[in-house]
C-alpha cells in the first residue's frame, strides 16, 4: 500500500472496524475566521433584573414670580419600574412653603403646606452597566395647597379658619444616577418647572391670594430596586 498524506487517519472501534476520523485541521469557512467578536456577548443586561423600584428624595426650589418665594419637597415613589432606556414611577409628596415677606398670603395666612401626587418619567442616555448614567426627566403632578387664616374669615355668618387651593405642576430636568444595575443607587438633578392654580378655593372663594409661578430646583435622592 502506498502512503497517502491527504488521507484521514483510521481509528479502530471496539469491534475492530476502522473509521475515518477528522484530522486536527480548522473546519471553519475562510470568511468566518476573521469575523470580529462582540466583547459584550453573553453579558447582556437583563431588562427584568431589579426592574421594580421605590425611591425617596428631597427637592429645593426657588421661585420666579408669584408670592411664594421657595419650596422644600420630600417625595416618595412607592412604586416604579425601570427598563434599560427609561423608567417611570408614581409619586406622592409634601412641600413646605415659604412666602415672600410682606406679600398678601404672608399677611393673611399661616402654616402653608402642599400635598402632591403625580407621575415621573426618565429617559437614560447610556447602558445600565455604566457606573454613571445621565438622564432627562419630566413630571406632572396634582397639587393641593392648604393654609390656615391668621384671623378667622367670616362670610354670610359662616366662619372659616382654613382653606385649600388645587393646582397642577410640571417639571423638566437633567440628572445623573449611579450604579443602575445594583439594588441601591443615588441620583441628583437640576431642573425648571411651574405651577398653575386651576380653580376657586375649596371654601368657594375666588383665588385672589396666590399667583401662578415658575421655579428652578435641585434634587437629590436614593433608589431601592427589587
Amino acid at each position: 500500500m502506498t502512503n497517502n498524506p491527504a488521507a484521514a487517519p483510521e481509528n479502530s472501534d471496539s469491534a475492530g472496524a476502522t473509521t475515518n476520523a477528522p484530522g486536527p485541521y480548522n473546519t471553519y469557512l475562510p470568511e468566518e475566521q476573521n469575523q470580529p467578536v462582540d466583547p459584550t456577548l453573553g453579558a447582556e443586561y437583563d431588562k427584568h433584573e431589579f426592574g421594580w423600584m421605590m425611591s425617596l428624595d428631597i427637592r429645593h426650589a426657588e421661585t420666579f414670580g408669584g408670592n411664594i418665594e421657595r419650596l422644600t419637597h420630600i417625595t416618595l415613589v412607592p412604586i416604579g419600574h425601570e427598563e434599560e432606556e427609561f423608567s417611570y414611577g408614581l409619586f406622592v409628596g409634601v412641600a413646605n412653603v415659604e412666602y415672600e415677606s410682606g406679600s398678601t398670603p404672608d399677611l393673611l395666612t399661616d402654616d402653608p403646606l402642599i400635598f402632591e401626587a403625580g407621575l415621573a418619567v426618565r429617559s437614560y442616555f447610556n447602558s445600565p452597566r455604566n457606573g454613571l448614567s445621565p438622564y432627562l426627566g419630566c413630571s406632572l403632578a396634582y397639587q393641593l395647597l392648604l393654609w390656615d387664616y391668621r384671623s378667622p374669615v367670616i362670610v354670610d355668618g359662616n366662619t372659616y379658619d382654613h382653606n385649600a387651593l388645587s393646582g397642577v405642576e410640571g417639571t423638566l430636568s437633567v440628572g445623573i444616577t449611579t450604579l443602575r444595575d445594583s439594588h441601591i443607587c443615588a441620583f441628583g438633578e437640576i431642573g425648571v418647572g411651574g405651577t398653575v392654580f386651576i380653580c376657586d378655593t375649596w371654601q368657594g372663594f375666588r383665588n385672589d391670594l396666590f399667583d401662578d409661578f415658575a421655579f428652578a430646583f435641585v434634587r437629590g435622592g436614593i433608589t431601592f430596586k427589587f
